[in-house]
């Protein structure tokens, strides 16, 4: 078993799990990035396969069946704990998608036996970035109403300057 990943139709973001529960997909920063795709391509197969386990149930249930796989870090930010694996994450709701989002902010290694407080605030920067994430348009002609009243406000002044000529 690997982690799968799959484009959301919805806002763009990779989907790594989708249950009945939560559906749980990748933060992303203000310039795209997904910063926990990063780390996964760098995880073994085997751990990749633990990852997805992990993934998978807390889509389906909404929880672990064991509750020490997963710690509150700050605020809403929470962790899922796979071995010496971490991933930060947060929860999410918005009319776009059918059940809560769990939003994977990004992964590493720990080495340390508490969480590094610069991992925290990592995690924390991503939330915020995530947050403020809009999704480019799927059709990269379509423009925004207040694009269009500009181009309108320049085209009309450039018709103006070419009739004074």
């Amino acid at each position: 078993m690997t982690v799968q990943r799959i484009g959301c139709t919805t806002c763009g973001r990779t989907r790594y799990a989708s249950g009945a529960a939560r559906i749980v997909e990748a933060a992303r920063t203000l310039e795209g990035e997904e910063l926990v795709s990063e780390y996964m391509a760098k995880v073994s197969l085997a751990r990749e396969a633990e990852i997805a386990m992990v993934l998978d149930e807390y889509a389906r249930l909404g929880r672990l069946r064991i509750p020490l796989e997963m710690n509150h870090l700050q605020g809403r930010l929470w962790e899922f704990k796979i071995g010496d694996t971490r991933l930060p994450f947060y929860e999410t709701s918005d009319t776009a998608h059918s059940s809560i989002v769990a939003r994977l902010a990004f992964g590493f290694t720990k080495r340390e036996q508490k969480t590094p407080p610069r991992r925290i605030r990592r995690g924390l920067w991503v939330i915020s970035q995530d947050e403020q994430w809009v999704r480019p348009s799927a059709d990269p002609s379509a423009v925004s109403p207040r694009e269009q009243a500009a181009i309108a406000e320049g085209e009309q002044a450039a018709i103006g300057e070419g009739e004074q000529v």
